[in-house]
């Protein structure tokens, strides 16, 4: 049951892009989080300035990511659903020396279009069996300021 709910949470807001955040070694998943939290951040601070916190929560990205093989070949499965804007940006080089800049081992980024959502949700909770599937799971959304 919670993999059709994951499947179906990925699929039906229809990704615009399929993103891979490969790593050089193995790294805790809290450590991994963080660095999947300030690829986002900072990705939002070069595309919209410094006072990107300020522009709506539904006008800036959100990800669904998923961490796999921990110990050998870590990565993230991240669906990325975003403007234009930060399509563009993700789709540019800058994309990739910004996730190399936030932590010695972070290796290559691999983004996709795509062309299927199912599958693609699919793909991405493969790994995701048994009671503890969730713990790999990362969400990224956008952080609204309280007054």
């Amino acid at each position: 049951a919670h993999r059709a709910a994951l499947h179906s949470m990925i699929a039906d807001r229809q990704p615009d892009l399929a993103v891979s955040f490969n790593l050089k070694r193995a790294l805790d998943f809290y450590t991994l989080q963080s660095l999947f939290e300030l690829f986002m951040n900072r990705m939002q601070s070069i595309v919209d300035g410094r006072r990107w916190h300020r522009i709506p929560g539904t006008d800036r990205p959100t990800a669904i990511g998923m961490f796999e093989h921990r110990d050998s070949n870590p990565h993230i499965h991240a669906s990325i659903y975003a403007p234009p804007r930060y399509v563009e940006f993700l789709r540019s080089g800058a994309a990739q020396e910004l996730w190399s800049s936030c932590h010695p081992r972070c290796g290559q980024l691999d983004l996709d279009p795509v062309r299927s959502a199912k599958r693609w949700a699919g793909y991405q909770i493969k790994k995701a069996h048994g009671p503890d599937a969730l713990d790999n799971m990362m969400l990224y959304l956008p952080s609204v300021r309280r007054r």
